[in-house]
């Protein structure tokens, strides 16, 4: 009877696009939360959930993410340089890998210079230096750290011009904008960028924090399929 109960649940699911997916959305969230109390597999009965990989449900729980906060923004949040905090977080994700992170720590003051030998002697250990999770574009005909560097440096020199700029904006897409003009600095990243800021003083109180969003390339594919045209 129980298994039958189960059957006509998940026909009944995917009958419907949206309760299927809010279905994934709490399963999901269920084994995190399972696994963080530390019980034994299986953590779900779900067999798809079983066997494939899934990003967290929230992004605050994803694990390169817990360490930004954890160690750049929650012991910086408070500090009188805001500028120097939105940079760091510019710099920790344009690598977006945490080792990384952590092997360059808050910086107080750029030198593009010094940096990139630092990050270029790391990369000759065999040392992982940006995300395997998805692309980081750069320059042509240059190392990706190189071309991150000259980015980066052009952003320091901005930091407080942006910062301004962010204040008088005040809204999620307008900061997604104003980084959006920064070269190799494209939507995604942008995003990514904004999103972490939204947990600072800088845009904490945007007010279109539940009402505006960057649909990536995967939420668009994720919404056609629940709402295919």
């Amino acid at each position: 009877m129980g298994r039958e109960k189960d059957i006509r649940a998940s026909a009944s699911r995917r009958s419907c696009p949206v309760r299927e997916f809010f279905y994934w959305i709490n399963e999901r969230h269920r084994i995190y939360l399972k696994k963080a109390a530390g019980e034994p597999k299986p953590w779900t009965q779900d067999v798809i959930l079983q066997r494939y990989k899934f990003t967290n449900v929230f992004r605050q729980l994803d694990r390169g993410t817990m360490w930004l906060t954890e160690h750049l923004i929650q012991p910086h949040y408070a500090d009188a340089d805001q500028a120097l905090l939105l940079f760091n977080v510019v710099v920790y994700r344009m690598f977006n890998w945490w080792p990384t992170g952590k092997f360059l720590g808050y910086i107080t003051w750029w030198e593009k210079e010094k940096t990139q030998a630092r990050l270029l002697a790391r990369r000759k250990t065999g040392a992982q230096i940006f995300t395997g999770a998805h692309i980081l574009r750069g320059e042509f005909g240059v190392s990706k750290i190189e071309s991150h560097c000259r980015v980066l440096t052009r952003v320091w020199a901005d930091r407080k011009q942006i910062l301004r700029r962010l204040g008088e904006g005040k809204t999620l897409v307008a900061a997604f904008e104003v980084f959006l003009e920064y070269p190799y600095i494209g939507p995604f990243l942008a995003y990514e960028f904004v999103t972490d800021l939204r947990h600072t003083r800088i845009l904490g109180n945007a007010p279109d924090t539940m009402s505006w969003a960057n649909a990536g390339p995967g939420a668009r594919r994720g919404l056609l399929r629940l709402f295919p045209v």
